[in-house]
């Protein structure tokens, strides 16, 4: 009846499908599009599903992340796998969920994995619960590293009319956002055309002009002055950022991916990567400049892009995660930013190793804490 198999491509309408049906807000961590990108990037990636009468109905993908400094590679499934709650609730399921992971330590093992770990896609109160008592019974415990993608993160439920949402932001940060405007910021949207006859072509546009002309683009264009910002930012924030490589085949791979820029005397001030992903919009990557700072061109950037996903039809508008417990430091200053706009907050589960080889999970330890 239940069969455990990797699978490919041929599925990837399925697992978009139950990626976006049991987790909203990350979801797109387990899509097929998370899964070529990383592929684009030269790592091994397998997928994993149970099916029933040839049906998938749980699966996880897993990349092969690799530590060279100390020799070390593991299994990684971000904000995965996708397995619906009731499968681990419901002792009906428990043959074949154990089973859905025996084949998994199996491939580890094959691959010569140190360890396995997973992001289950749970909310954090699902840490006191049969979810957990699951994972401990199978082997899986608490990791060291308490995040690898955001924690926890804060949304807008789009239901709202665009006056409740502005009511609801901080005073300063509405007072921001009209700042920007009257100063004279604009807002443009660079996007790929979900035209089959111009795949790949991109097209941009202003934000707020219904009649404003469209025309077509070249987004690499676009991408360098994202990555022009991304450096002023990283180097006043001391945070460090993927490569130029990274954000290209990112741009190149997800179907409805977004650049959108404010900008004030014919100069980009702000430049944010942004996704859609089944019924959420996500702010996934976001860099400003250090000139005219004070006309707080990134207030009225992420409004208009909130107004934006209202207009695609969207539910969520994930602002892509925040530090919500006080363990990133480092990341006080964009929290409070996104706290300006009043979103609510959500925290998933931590974490969870399942350990191969304990002398270089040990190890892995170890160095995680020289480095920090």
């Amino acid at each position: 009846m239940f069969e455990i198999k990797i699978f490919g491509k041929e599925f990837d309408d399925e697992i978009n499908e139950l990626a976006i049906e049991n987790s909203s807000l990350y979801g797109f961590f387990q899509s097929s599009h998370w899964r070529d990108f990383q592929i684009s990037l030269g790592k091994k990636v397998f997928s994993i599903g149970i099916f029933e009468k040839e049906k998938l109905i749980g699966f996880g993908n897993f990349i092969e992340e690799i530590q060279n400094k100390i020799n070390l590679k593991f299994f990684y499934s971000p904000r995965g796998p996708i397995l619906p709650k009731k499968f681990l609730e419901n002792s009906i399921y428990t043959e074949i969920i154990e089973r859905f992971w025996n084949e998994i330590k199996i491939l580890g093992r094959k691959e010569k994995t140190s360890f396995i770990r997973i992001e289950p896609n749970f909310d954090l109160d699902a840490e006191n619960s049969s979810v957990e008592k699951f994972y401990e019974k199978i082997g899986f415990k608490k990791s060291f590293k308490f995040q690898v993608q955001p924690l926890s993160t804060s949304f807008i439920d789009l239901a709202k009319n665009e006056d409740e949402i502005l009511s609801s932001m901080k005073q300063k940060t509405r007072y921001n956002v009209n700042l920007a405007r009257k100063k004279g910021v604009e807002v443009f949207i660079n996007y790929k055309s979900q035209k089959q006859k111009e795949k790949n072509k991109f097209f941009r546009k202003k934000i707020g002009l219904e009649n404003f002309e469209e025309t077509q683009i070249d987004i690499f264009k676009v991408l360098k002055t994202y990555l022009n910002l991304q450096k002023q930012t990283t180097k006043r924030n001391k945070i460090s950022m993927y490569g130029d490589f990274y954000f290209e085949n990112l741009i190149k791979i997800f179907p409805e991916v977004f650049i959108i820029e404010g900008i004030f005397e014919e100069k980009t001030l702000v430049s944010n990567i942004c996704l859609k992903f089944g019924e959420t919009f996500i702010y996934l990557y976001g860099a400003s400049g250090d000139e005219n700072r004070n006309v707080m061109a990134p207030f009225l950037v992420q409004w208009e892009s909130i107004k934006l996903a209202k207009s695609l039809g969207c539910k969520f508008y994930d602002f892509g995660g925040i530090d919500r417990f006080g363990d990133l430091p480092h990341w006080s200053g964009i929290t409070n930013f996104k706290r300006g706009f009043s979103g609510e907050e959500k925290s998933f589960m931590h974490p969870r190793d399942f350990v191969i080889n304990r002398f270089l999970y040990e190890g892995l330890k170890i160095y995680s804490k020289i480095l920090k």
